[in-house]
């Protein structure tokens, strides 16, 4: 019973963790384009 108690608060917290990265993922796509230079950002095409 012990191993499924832990399997399950492994669950649980991968499944917080995913839900915070996608919480915080906004704040980090504002600080990016915050620190981006303007011609980067409105510049035609794709860069990676």
């Amino acid at each position: 019973m012990n191993r499924y108690s832990s399997f399950g608060t492994a669950l649980h917290r991968l499944a917080i963790l995913c839900y915070v990265l996608f919480a915080l993922f906004p704040l980090f796509w504002l600080l990016k384009v915050s620190v981006t230079p303007n011609d980067l950002l409105y510049s035609e095409g794709v860069r990676m």
